[in-house]
């Protein structure tokens, strides 16, 4: 009797259901799991960026004219800093993916800065995507856990 009471409480263990809320900027993620109205930080990520000198050069490229001896400088194809936000939107992308996996994901809340929320949207796989519930445009990364509460309405 004990163990199929044992197997009973696993098997409605794993059929509780998670909504995944992502809390991001261009610097930091902070991934929460909700279940009950019961909200829990699950992930902190920081973005690694590098000063510009680091992450590309400091200095333009530059060409020199056929015709003329002039040189001129030569704007790059992207801008360091988008390209570190779009890695960074690829990274908590990956780390989503990842706890989807883990956890029965019943709806998934996005809330970023409207650029990097349209990063973000970029690099989500369709199944997970396909989950996203709601959207929200604002920066609340720095929003203690009783303020993210009351926003959400738990």
């Amino acid at each position: 009797m004990k163990g199929s009471l044992e197997a009973r409480r696993v098997i409605q263990e794993r059929k509780k259901r998670y909504t995944i809320i992502i809390i991001a900027d261009r610097g930091r993620a902070r991934i929460f799991l909700r279940r009950y109205k019961r909200l829990v930080e699950f992930k902190d990520l920081i973005a690694d960026h590098r000063a510009a000198h680091e992450a590309g050069t400091s200095k333009p490229g530059r060409v020199q004219e056929r015709a003329a001896m002039a040189r001129h400088a030569i704007e790059p194809r992207t801008d360091p800093d988008q390209k570190q936000e779009k890695d960074f939107a690829v990274q908590v992308a990956h780390t989503l993916k990842e706890t989807t996996e883990s956890y029965d994901t019943k709806e998934i809340i996005l809330i970023a800065p409207p650029e990097f929320l349209g990063f973000l949207r970029k690099e989500l796989a369709e199944d997970i995507y396909g989950k996203v519930k709601r959207e929200i445009s604002k920066d609340l990364t720095k929003s203690s856990l009783k303020e993210l509460e009351s926003y959400l309405d738990v």
